[in-house]
C-alpha cells in the first residue's frame, strides 16, 4: 500500500500548467522581411508533461493577431498591386517537444537554476477575418472589401520551431523566454499568393507563390509545477515497517 502511495505521489511531479504573453509577427508577400513594427499582442495557455529532467511534451493553445502592409511598398510594383494591409485574429493549437540542455529543476544542483532549450512540433492554424471568396471579383476589390482573393481554407497545418531559456524561480515556478517560427504550407495569411485567374501581372507583381508565408511568436511564460510531498525514508526501510 505504501509503495502504491509513493508511485501516485511521484506522478504529480511531472505536470505543469502555465500562461504565455508576447507578440506574433508575419513574413510573406506583403512584408518579405521580419519587421518589428508588425508585432501584435498574443497570449497562450500551456500544459507541460515532463518526460525526464531534459525532455518534455507541451500542449499549447494560442490567440493572437497577424498583421502586415505593403505601404510603403518594398518594390516598384507597389502601386500596381493595390493590396493595402491586413490585420486578422488567429488561433493556434500545437503539440511540442522540448529538449532542455541542463538539469535546471534538480534541487540538489542549486547553482544550475536555468537551461537553454529547443522546441519543435506540429500545430494547426485557424485564420479569422476574411469574408468568403466571391468568384470573378477583381483582386483590388476583394482587398478593399476584406474578401478572400481565392478560395483558400481557414484551417492550415504548421510546423513550430524555436529556442528559449528557462529559469527555476522556485520548486514550483518556472519563468521562460521563447522565440519560435511557424513554417506554413500555404501562401494566403496575407490574402496574397498566386495570380488570380484573369488578372495579368508579371515579375511577381501580385505575389510569389513559391515563397510560403511564415509567422512567429516571441514571449515569456510562467508555469507552475505540481510537486507533491516525497515518500519518506520510512517506506524504503523494511526494518522500520
Amino acid at each position: 500500500m505504501a509503495l502504491l502511495l509513493c508511485a501516485s505521489l511521484a506522478q504529480g511531479q511531472i505536470h505543469e500548467v502555465g500562461v504565455s504573453l508576447g507578440a506574433t509577427n508575419y513574413v510573406g508577400d506583403l512584408v518579405p522581411t521580419y519587421q518589428l513594427k508588425n508585432h501584435r499582442l498574443a497570449g497562450a495557455l500551456l500544459y507541460r508533461y515532463n518526460l525526464s529532467s531534459h525532455t518534455s511534451l507541451r500542449a499549447n493553445v494560442m490567440l493572437g493577431k497577424l498583421a502586415g502592409s505593403d505601404d510603403p511598398a518594398y518594390d516598384a510594383f507597389g502601386e500596381a498591386r493595390k493590396r493595402g494591409q491586413f490585420s486578422n485574429w488567429m488561433n493556434e493549437a500545437a503539440l511540442l517537444f522540448e529538449y532542455n540542455f541542463l538539469d535546471y529543476k534538480n534541487p540538489s544542483k542549486d547553482l544550475v537554476r536555468w537551461s537553454p532549450y529547443l522546441v519543435a512540433g506540429l500545430g494547426v492554424l485557424v485564420l479569422h477575418g476574411y469574408e468568403p471568396y466571391q468568384e470573378g471579383l477583381a483582386p483590388g476589390t476583394a482587398y478593399a472589401r476584406g474578401r478572400k482573393t481565392t478560395d483558400f481554407k481557414n484551417v492550415q497545418p504548421v510546423v513550430p520551431l524555436g529556442l528559449g531559456v528557462k529559469y527555476r524561480l522556485s520548486p514550483y515556478w518556472t519563468l521562460s523566454g521563447e522565440w519560435s517560427a511557424r513554417k506554413t504550407f500555404f501562401d494566403y495569411i496575407d490574402n496574397t499568393g498566386a495570380i488570380p485567374e484573369g488578372h495579368v501581372a508579371k515579375d511577381f507583381q501580385y505575389g510569389n507563390i513559391s515563397h510560403k508565408d511564415w509567422y512567429f511568436f516571441t514571449g515569456i511564460s510562467l508555469s507552475y509545477t505540481f510537486w507533491t510531498i516525497p515518500c519518506p525514508y520510512l517506506f524504503d526501510n523494511k526494518s522500520r515497517l
